[in-house]
């Protein structure tokens, strides 16, 4: 972001003005969050309020998460085959 006294969850318009960014300041909580704020973003991007990077820095950020979540879910997917196989034996 460009101007260091912008809270979290702004960001800069193509005038220089922070625009409250997209979630309301809410965490992402859930995969079904992510995308919304995904959605908010494209939106936001289309009608030129956020920038070019800030917009590519926070789908980065957005996908990340996204895939984290996933690979926790598979985890413990796995973790709970892996119980019920030790059970068996």
């Amino acid at each position: 972001m460009k101007n260091n006294q912008q809270r979290q969850g702004e960001t800069a318009d193509t005038s220089g003005n922070p625009t409250p960014l997209l979630n309301g300041g809410k965490e992402i909580r859930c995969i079904r969050s992510a995308k919304k704020l995904l959605g908010k973003l494209i939106s936001a991007f289309i009608r030129h309020e956020i920038t070019g990077e800030d917009s590519r820095t926070l789908c980065y950020l957005i996908t990340s998460y996204v895939t984290i979540c996933k690979d926790n879910d598979i985890l413990q997917r796995i973790e709970q085959l892996e119980e019920k196989i030790s059970r068996r034996k």
